[in-house]
C-alpha cells in the first residue's frame, strides 16, 4: 500500500465519523456485492478525514491497454470540509492513464471521476452514484473510451492555498523578439488573480494577492508527462528542466533586467509574489501523442525580491525611498553559476487557470468548434439591434461592422445593452467598443451616419464595409431602410428583424442564399400572412402606451419591459445562425400570449413571379396565384374575381400582388360574364391597410375566362382598365388587371398590352 495511507490509523465501520462516508459504507456493505466490498476503514484524527477502502472489480478484458490488476484496492477519502470525496489507488506502481489529477509529491495517484465542481456535484449526490462513477471510470479507461489525456490539477490534494489566476491566451502569442510582461492583481478578499499587461498596471506598491508572472511555453518534443505536482521552486525547476526549460536561469535573468526599470514599477514588481505560468501539450500516456495544451500555473510564497536576492541576480536597499528604486542588479565580471539548491526553501502552490473570455471561448460555450469570422454589417444599434448583436457576439459569431446615426439618451438604457457611461454619445461607436470591452478579440467598429445618406464624411468606409461583408443585418425597424439595403449592389446575403411597438411579436426576414427571395419579397409575404392569419392581424395596430421622456412633446417612448425586449431580442438571435446555414429563405413571426406562452409561425418563401412593363416592376406572390388558380376552378363553368390588394413603392416603381380576394356576394357570375359586387370590398380594403399599417392597398383587379378561352384582354376589359387607370392615376401608380384561364395568368398594366406571368 502506498506508504501516504501510514498517516492513518485502522478503525473500525462503527467509528466512521462523516456522514456521506457512513453512508457509503451502509451502501457498499449491502449493495456493492460483486463489483465492490469493503476491505478496510481509516481514519486520521488531525486532519479530520474518513477512508474507506474498497476493492473494486475492475472489468479487466483480456488484453488490457493499462497494467490495471482485475481487482484494484482504492481509498475513498471524505473530507470534513465541505469537498468532494477523493479516490485514490493504494498502489505506488498503479499506472499512468488518462484523467488522473496532479497531485503533489508524496500523494497516490488519484483518479479523476468527476468533472463538476463539488458545488453542482453535492446536489445529486448519492452513495450509489459515487460507486457507479468510479467503477465506470475503470470500465472506460480499459475499453480506452476515455480517449481526452487531461490532467486536472487537483487543489485539495495541493500543499499551501490554491489560487485561480484569469489570463488572456495572448501572453503566449508574442512576435519574435516580444516578450510578454505580465503581472496578476489579486482581488481582496478572494484568492482571484487577473492577468493584466505590466504597462496597464497603476499600483505603486504591491498588496499580499498581487502576482509577477514568467510565462513559458513547453514544446510537444521535449515534453513529458507529468503525474506529480512540485511543491517548491527547486522541484518546478527539475520537472521543467526535463522538458528543455532552465527556469532558474530565466528568473536570474529576468530579476537583474527588471532592476532597469522605472522605480514605480520596479518596486511594485518586486514586492509580489512571483508565478510561473506554464503552457504545456497534453501528452497521452499509451499513445505517446501530444493532442490539445493544458496552463498550469504556480505562485510563490515569497515575493519576487527575495527570490532574486536568495538566487545573488539582485541586491536589496530597504532604506531608500519608496519613489527610488530599492533593488539593484549584483555585479558579476563572468556567467554565474546558480546552485539550484538555494530555490529549495521557496515552497510553492499549484493555481487553477483560466483564460479570460473571448470570441474563441464563446464560441466553444455555445456549442460551436469556433470562433464565427463571418463579416456583419448591422445597421441599426438601438435596443433590438445592441441586444442582438451582444447575443450573437457572447456566442462567438461574427466580426461587426454598426452604423447608427443616433445618440444615446438615458431613456434608452430600460432596454439597451450599453451603459451609462455610454450617455450622450453614439450608439453605434460604443456598441462596438461594448463588444470588444466585453468579448475580446472580437473584431468590431463603428460609424456615427445615416446609411442612407450621401453626403456622409465615412460613406466610402461605410461601402467598403458593405461589399466586404458576409451579411448585412437591418435592425433600423425602418421601411425606407430596409428597401435601401435590399436594392444595395452587393453579394451579402440580407436579414431583417424587429419587434412590433407592443412587444408582443418579433419577426426575422433572412433572404435565400441566392437572393432569389430578396428582403422586399419576404416583407410582401409578412403582410400578406398579417391580413390572412387571424392570430397576428393585429400586431401592428394595437398602439402602444407611450410615456413622455422629455420636456419637448415629441418626444415619446414606449412603454416595454427590459425582460419583454431581451426575450424578444433573443428569440432572433436564436435563429439567425441556423438561418444563415441554410439556403433557404425564412419568415419567422414569434408571439408572446398573454399566459407568457410562445407561438412560432416559420415560412419558407418562394420567390415572387415577375412582371416588367413601362418601367415599373409588377411581382406576384405563388400562393396569391395558387389561390386565384382555385377560386376560378370553384365557380367554373362561370366566370368570377375580384380585387387585387398589393404593396406599393413608387418611388421603385414596385408592385407586389399580396392577395386575390374572391368575388363579392353581390356579384354577377355567368359562363360568359362577370361583373363584381362592391358588397365588403370597401372595408375589407381599409381593414388591410390597418392591419399592415398602411402598406397593402388596393392595386388593381382580377377575373377568369372560362374554359378553352385565352386570358388575353377583351375590349370590355380593356375599356375597364382604362377606366382603372385613371383613377389609379392620380395616387401616382399604375392600375393592374389579371385574368387567368386554362392557359395560365396573363397581367397588363395601365393600357399596355398582355405579358404572361408564367
Amino acid at each position: 500500500m502506498h506508504e501516504w495511507f501510514n498517516q492513518f490509523a485502522p478503525i473500525e465501520e462503527t467509528d466512521l465519523r462523516l456522514p456521506l462516508a457512513i453512508n457509503f459504507a451502509n451502501y457498499i456493505r449491502k449493495h456493492g456485492h460483486p463489483i465492490a466490498k469493503i476491505t478496510g476503514f481509516l481514519r486520521c484524527n488531525e486532519r479530520s478525514i474518513d477512508v474507506i477502502l474498497i476493492q473494486v472489480e475492475s472489468g479487466m478484458p483480456q488484453r488490457p491497454p493499462y497494467a490495471i490488476h482485475r481487482h484494484e484496492i482504492i481509498g475513498v477519502c471524505f473530507p470534513q470540509t465541505d469537498e468532494y470525496p477523493r479516490v485514490f489507488s493504494t498502489r505506488p506502481d498503479f499506472p499512468d492513464t488518462p484523467h488522473q489529477n496532479i497531485a503533489a509529491k508524496g500523494l497516490p495517484y488519484s483518479l479523476c471521476i468527476d468533472e463538476r465542481p463539488w458545488r453542482e456535484a453535492k446536489l445529486t449526490h448519492t452513495s450509489a452514484d459515487l460507486l457507479y462513477r468510479i467503477t465506470n471510470w475503470f470500465n472506460r479507461i480499459l475499453t480506452d473510451e476515455l480517449h481526452g489525456a487531461e490532467q486536472a490539477l487537483d487543489p485539495y490534494l495541493l500543499p499551501g492555498t490554491s489560487f485561480t489566476v484569469i489570463f488572456k491566451e495572448e501572453v503566449f502569442k508574442q512576435q519574435e523578439g516580444e516578450e510578454k510582461d505580465i503581472v496578476c492583481i489579486g482581488i481582496p478578499n478572494t484568492r482571484i488573480l487577473i492577468a493584466k499587461n505590466s504597462d496597464q498596471n497603476d499600483k505603486e506598491k504591491a498588496s499580499f494577492e498581487d502576482v509577477v508572472f514568467l510565462t513559458f511555453e513547453l514544446h510537444p518534443d521535449k515534453m513529458k508527462r507529468i503525474r506529480v505536482s512540485p511543491d517548491t521552486l527547486e522541484l518546478l525547476h527539475d520537472e521543467m528542466f526535463q522538458r528543455g526549460v532552465d527556469l532558474i536561469q530565466s528568473i536570474y535573468d529576468k530579476t537583474r533586467e527588471w532592476t532597469e526599470e522605472k522605480s514605480k514599477l520596479q518596486n511594485f514588481r518586486f514586492g509580489c509574489h512571483l508565478g510561473i505560468l506554464v503552457k504545456m501539450p497534453i501528452i497521452h500516456p499509451l499513445t505517446g501523442h501530444a493532442g490539445a495544451s493544458s496552463t498550469i500555473a504556480f505562485v510563490t510564497e515569497n515575493t519576487l525580491g527575495e527570490i532574486g536576492v536568495a538566487i545573488d541576480a539582485i541586491v536589496h536597499n530597504p532604506e531608500k525611498d519608496a519613489s527610488e528604486s530599492q533593488y539593484g542588479a549584483t555585479i558579476n565580471f563572468e556567467k554565474t553559476v546558480i546552485e539550484k539548491e538555494k530555490l529549495r526553501e521557496f515552497t510553492i502552490s499549484a493555481a487553477d487557470v483560466t483564460s479570460y473570455f473571448n470570441s474563441n471561448l464563446a464560441a466553444r460555450l455555445a456549442g460551436s468548434t469556433s470562433h464565427d469570422t463571418r463579416k456583419v454589417t448591422l445597421i441599426g444599434a438601438g435596443a433590438i439591434g445592441s441586444l442582438v448583436a451582444e447575443s450573437l457576439a457572447r456566442e462567438g459569431r461574427y466580426e461587426w461592422t454598426i452604423i447608427d446615426a443616433d445618440i444615446l439618451f438615458p431613456h434608452n438604457l430600460a432596454r439597451h445593452a450599453l451603459s451609462v457611461g455610454d450617455i450622450g454619445h453614439p450608439k453605434a461607436t460604443r456598441l462596438s467598443e461594448h463588444l470588444i470591452y466585453e468579448i475580446p478579440a472580437t473584431r468590431a467598429s463603428g460609424y456615427f451616419a445615416d446609411i442612407m445618406s450621401e453626403k456622409s464624411e465615412v460613406k466610402p468606409k461605410i461601402d467598403a464595409a458593405l461589399n466586404d461583408s458576409d451579411l448585412i443585418f437591418d435592425a433600423s425597424a425602418s421601411v425606407p431602410v430596409s428597401r435601401y439595403i435590399n436594392d444595395l449592389e452587393t453579394e451579402a446575403r440580407r436579414a431583417s428583424f424587429f419587434y412590433n411597438a407592443t412587444g408582443s411579436t418579433s419577426v426575422l426576414m433572412m433572404e435565400s442564399s441566392n437572393r432569389s427571395v430578396d428582403i422586399n419579397s419576404i416583407e410582401s409575404l409578412f403582410y400578406s400572412t398579417i391580413i390572412t392569419t387571424p392570430q397576428i392581424n393585429d400586431i401592428l395596430t394595437v398602439k402602444p402606451d407611450q410615456i413622455q421622456y422629455s420636456g419637448d412633446c415629441r418626444s415619446l417612448t414606449t412603454r416595454l419591459a427590459c425582460s419583454r425586449a431581451q426575450l424578444l431580442s433573443n428569440l432572433i438571435a436564436q435563429a439567425i445562425p441556423n438561418a444563415t446555414e441554410q439556403d433557404d429563405a425564412l419568415l419567422q413571426i414569434w408571439t408572446i400570449r398573454n399566459d407568457g406562452s410562445i407561438s412560432t409561425m416559420r415560412i419558407t418563401p418562394d420567390p415572387l413571379e415577375t412582371l416588367i412593363k413601362d418601367g415599373w416592376t409588377i411581382r406576384m406572390l405563388r400562393q396569391t396565384m395558387e389561390n386565384m388558380t382555385k377560386l376560378r376552378n370553384d365557380r367554373l363553368p362561370s366566370e368570377t374575381g375580384g380585387v387585387l390588394l398589393g404593396v406599393v413603392d413608387t418611388y421603385k416603381q414596385r408592385i407586389d400582388i399580396v392577395s386575390a380576394l374572391p368575388a363579392p356576394q353581390d356579384s354577377q357570375e355567368h359562363p360568359h360574364e362577370f361583373i363584381r359586387g362592391t358588397l365588403g370590398v370597401l372595408e375589407t380594403i381599409k381593414a388591410a391597410a390597418t392591419q399592415t399599417g398602411g402598406h397593402i392597398r388596393y392595386v388593381g383587379e382580377w377575373h377568369s375566362h372560362p374554359p378553352g378561352v385565352s386570358p388575353h384582354p377583351s375590349f370590355i376589359d380593356l375599356t375597364q382598365l382604362a377606366g382603372l387607370t385613371l383613377t389609379l392615376a392620380d395616387d401616382g401608380s399604375p392600375a393592374v388587371q389579371l385574368i387567368i384561364s386554362d392557359h395560365g395568368i396573363s397581367g397588363t398594366l395601365g393600357t399596355t398590352s398582355p405579358l404572361n406571368l408564367n
